[in-house]
């Protein structure tokens, strides 16, 4: 029994630890853009409000939120921007960048893919540009 014990708080540690990783994909038409933890190309809808999601329902068939479960979502080196896990009224938690909630596409299959890009004029890719560094002079 004791060792039951000491398993589960070790395995409740252990999630609550677990992150999800944002990544960045240079695009050859689109620069550097953002993707999911296996380099799907993430989305942004112009419905959305910061914050909160409104794509439910029929909405769900194209394009799926980027959730978490536990822990804190983690940028790469050199990410520019915030990144947060918002919650959803079906009480997923969503990651947002810089307030905006973040979806893959259905038809994304491989890292590279952008095929929800412009999707009814209200899904778009995120462009990650760094600002340049100064060279000193």
């Amino acid at each position: 029994m004791y060792k039951l014990i000491i398993f589960l708080i070790f395995m409740t540690s252990s999630l609550s630890a677990i992150h999800e990783t944002i990544g960045i994909y240079h695009h050859p038409d689109y620069g550097d853009i953002l993707t999911d933890n296996r380099g799907i190309t993430l989305y942004t809808s112009r419905n959305d409000k910061i914050n909160e999601s409104t794509c439910y329902d029929l909405c769900l068939v194209n394009f799926r939120p980027y959730n978490i479960q536990y822990g804190q979502v983690r940028a790469p080196e050199g990410f520019f921007g915030s990144l947060t896990a918002i919650k959803r009224k079906d009480n997923q938690r969503q990651v947002a960048y810089n307030g905006k909630p973040l979806y893959t596409y259905i038809e994304d299959k491989i890292p590279g893919d952008v095929n929800g890009q412009g999707f009814d004029n209200q899904w778009f890719i995120i462009s990650f540009y760094p600002p340049e560094e100064s060279n000193g002079e």
